[in-house]
């Protein structure tokens, strides 16, 4: 870089680089998760607007997913050194590789924990359960051989229509109850992304930044 000086007009280098070091990469907060089809996102947007108003009570306070936030996650990573991106990517189409395309049904509603004052709002699958839970084992058991912590809870595969801030004296129970038949329909899932989430205060701010399709026979 040069700077160039209004009273001379001369031109002057900067001081000896050669002790630079750059700035290290930054910290991305990221995770893989697995999307669906517009329609499934528009059908659970649907219920969730349903399920908004009946909660709608004084001292009641959730945060609503938004509809690029729909979606499944297999396996969060957290805070994650950016040069690690590449190679966590060329891992996910290692295990993208032995798992073929499966279907889903996102069916039903409940909350984490089930009893006692919620922290999430969720949409559960009726098919699809058992494919996706061995796609997030084997991306977990592969990671983990990179140094990233493994699960020790159980995978449950859901997808989250809201974070419960303050519960008041809602009763999630029968909200989710009165509408547990609705049905957002079924999805193929042929692949799977690795993204990157901004916590903006307006909600977070998802970015790709690889994915990998589902190849096997």
């Amino acid at each position: 870089m040069f700077i160039l000086s209004a009273f001379s007009n001369a031109l002057f280098t900067p001081p000896d680089t050669a002790c630079y070091t750059p700035p290290p990469m930054a910290n991305l907060r990221l995770f893989i998760a697995v999307d669906f089809s517009p329609e499934i996102t528009q059908a659970a947007l649907l219920v969730s607007r349903r399920l908004r108003r009946s909660l709608e009570l004084p001292g009641t306070r959730v945060s609503w997913v938004r509809e690029g936030g729909l979606h499944i996650t297999l396996k969060f990573l957290g805070d994650t050194d950016e040069s690690l991106v590449s190679i966590i990517a060329q891992t996910m189409d290692e295990v993208a590789g032995r798992h073929g395309q499966f279907g889903v049904r996102v069916k039903g509603l409940g909350t984490f924990p089930d009893t006692g004052k919620p922290r999430v709002i969720w949409m559960g699958l009726a098919e699809g359960g058992s494919e996706l839970g061995a796609l997030a084992a084997d991306m977990d058991f592969t990671l983990s051989g990179l140094g990233f912590t493994g699960e020790n809870r159980r995978f449950q595969p859901h997808l989250t229509l809201g974070r419960v801030r303050e519960a008041g004296h809602a009763d999630f129970a029968s909200a989710c109850a009165r509408l547990n038949d609705c049905d957002a329909g079924r999805s193929t899932i042929d692949s799977m992304t690795l993204y990157s989430s901004f916590l903006d205060p307006r909600g977070p701010i998802y970015t790709v930044r690889h994915i990998s399709d589902l190849t096997a026979p």
